[in-house]
């Protein structure tokens, strides 16, 4: 790790835990820190990082016994305040050739192979998925982080054109599980597939979370289906279903709601997953004109309404502290 005074003077500080851009902060003031000081200061160790101009990246990968297979290089849009509340929250991704030059790519998959030796060679197999930064500025990748799980990325890995046509990642965390399997495939071979075929089309998932502070309950939501969108930027639903690949044309998109009528929306909470078959980053890394157009078709699908003083009531009754201690002595 570098020297604290060799971080220069913004940093992003960043903790152990905490859904996607909660406990992500970024400082470039004593004031910044200052707003934040309490949620830092009370964990028992930080990671701080030198603050650079990057692209976030997403990949998985399985760890077997062959060695480990890599899938395709993504990118990420954090933090773009039409889907999340959180400065540093992820909430979408893009899978397509352009997006990464193909020096960027071969180095992100020597990386991954290597990550997937180091973990086996510790006892982990199977499944997992790493974060890298790429400077803008010197094209460095740096890792961001490990998820040794399925991870958000795994619908867009597995359904992807090249999963299609090859193998899906999953088998082969299937596969590892599976001591009876003696598997005649060439790892290199598949991962210099990936290199040349992974980003073949263009599919993108936009991750659409309750922006708003104030907790609300759903009274209106979509159906998980394929969709089409028309010329004044509605959705209809074209059938009900739970097939991503089921919605492959340009106008159509396949939406997996998350939230349902009647539950409460919180600020971070998931709404929906909406899939797409377009570009949805403009050249800063929010969303272009496409992703907006997607997202308020997405998010005009669902309606909320202000509690009662009656929920109100109950809500404040549950994360009371007294009553929780009473529930956990009864």
């Amino acid at each position: 790790a570098l020297p604290i005074s060799d971080l220069g003077v913004r940093w992003v500080v960043q903790t152990a835990y905490g859904d996607s851009g909660k406990t992500t902060f970024f400082i470039a003031s004593e004031e910044d820190y200052n707003k934040v000081a309490d949620q830092i200061e009370s964990e028992h160790a930080v990671k701080v990082m030198k603050w650079i101009r990057c692209t976030g990246t997403a990949i998985e990968a399985c760890a077997t016994r062959w060695g480990t297979f890599v899938g395709p290089l993504m990118t990420e849009v954090i933090g773009a305040p039409e889907l999340t509340p959180y400065t540093g929250g992820w909430c979408g991704n893009e899978l397509y050739e352009a997006a990464f030059t193909p020096e960027v790519r071969a180095e992100v998959v020597r990386m991954t192979q290597a990550m997937g030796r180091a973990l086996y060679q510790r006892g982990y197999r199977g499944y997992f998925e790493l974060d890298y930064l790429i400077d803008l500025d010197s094209d460095q990748v740096y890792l961001g982080e490990l998820n040794a799980r399925i991870t958000g990325i795994s619908a867009m890995t597995n359904l992807s054109d090249f999963a299609a046509q090859t193998v899906p990642l999953f088998l082969f965390h299937l596969l590892e599980y599976d001591e009876s399997i003696a598997l005649d495939l060439d790892v290199a071979a598949f991962n210099q597939q990936v290199l040349a075929l992974g980003a073949k089309g263009i599919a993108s998932q936009i991750i659409l979370k309750q922006t708003e502070s104030m907790l609300q309950v759903v009274i209106r939501a979509p159906v998980s289906g394929v969709y089409s969108i028309d010329s004044q930027g509605d959705l209809h639903l074209k059938s009900a279903g739970y097939n991503r690949r089921d919605a492959l044309a340009p106008s159509e998109a396949f939406v997996l709601r998350i939230m349902a009528v009647g539950e409460y929306a919180y600020k971070g909470g998931d709404l929906a997953i909406m899939f797409v078959n377009t570009a949805i980053r403009s050249g800063s890394g929010q969303l272009n004109s496409e992703g907006l157009r997607w997202t308020r078709a997405l998010k005009s699908c669902f309606g909320t309404r202000s509690l009662t003083q009656e929920e109100r009531s109950a809500v404040e009754q549950i994360h009371n502290p007294a009553h929780m201690k009473s529930e956990r002595t009864a």
